[in-house]
């Protein structure tokens, strides 16, 4: 369980067992994944999971612009590391339009 700061001051439990993942970097050495966190005000919050075979996993929140953006860019990657199909289906839910 981990707590992040919204820039409202209010604070979320994200779960990367239980919120939705947008994208799951490639398995290796280190990766960022992007989750979606829905709070119980229905508010529908962004962020990164960071993780490392080295270091400690971190946390950031993401503007939905930012979240966006970095799906796009994602989706544009050629060969490993870009979004799969199903991952593009759940980015269209969480944004109508995101790809052409």
């Amino acid at each position: 369980m981990t707590v992040l700061k919204t820039p409202g001051d209010v604070n979320i439990v994200v779960s990367t067992d239980s919120d939705v993942r947008l994208y799951r970097a490639p398995v290796g050495q280190f990766g960022i994944d992007i989750f979606a966190h829905k709070a119980q005000s229905g508010t529908i919050y962004y962020y990164t999971h960071s993780w490392s075979v080295i270091h400690p996993a971190g946390y950031s929140l993401l503007t939905p612009k930012e979240a966006r953006d970095r799906l796009t860019h994602l989706a544009g990657l050629p060969g490993e590391g870009r979004l799969d199909e199903d991952e593009k289906k759940t980015a269209k839910r969480y944004f109508p339009r995101i790809f052409p």
